[in-house]
């Protein structure tokens, strides 16, 4: 099954372009990382695949969702879990542990929802599943680094 797809997709913001005529498939569990020198696209791509940015060109499929022909926005963002340093800079310093990977399930930073008991034990599976759960209840502040980011 495939889980992305990109035929000929095309991106271009302020006049400049930043990604042109990518082909791309990712099969359903595949795992891929992006890495280049600074400037060549890889969170223009990454913003797109998550809803923030739309090709200005070319056919991009998600999860079985057609960008273009439906709304997807947050729908879409639930689904992908994307990690990233600026994303670092906007999660609440006092937030804890639990509460930050908690609140992935709302693709929210912070939680403003009610989570459901059924999302607050996938959160502690997560935490346990990753060797963190010993630091839930630490606030995102007090972790290291390292710590920090697999929160995150």
């Amino acid at each position: 099954m495939v889980s992305l797809e990109l035929k000929n997709v095309s991106l271009k913001r302020n006049g400049k372009w930043l990604l042109q005529s990518i082909d791309w498939q990712v099969n359903k569990q595949e795992h891929w990382v992006l890495y280049g020198l600074n400037g060549v696209g890889k969170t223009a791509l990454l913003n797109m695949l998550c809803s923030y940015y739309f090709p200005t060109s070319g056919e991009m499929t998600v999860l079985g969702h057609v960008f273009g022909k439906e709304a997807l926005g947050e729908k879409l963002r639930r689904k992908i879990g994307l990690i990233s340093a600026g994303l670092e800079k906007k999660l609440h310093r006092d937030d804890n542990a639990f509460e930050i990977v908690l609140s992935g399930a709302f693709a929210s930073i912070g939680l403003y929802e009610t989570p459901t008991d059924e999302m607050r034990e996938k959160a502690i599976d997560l935490l346990k599943a990753f060797g963190s759960f010993k630091y839930a209840n630490r606030t995102y502040e007090t972790l290291s680094q390292g710590e920090k980011q697999k929160k995150s």
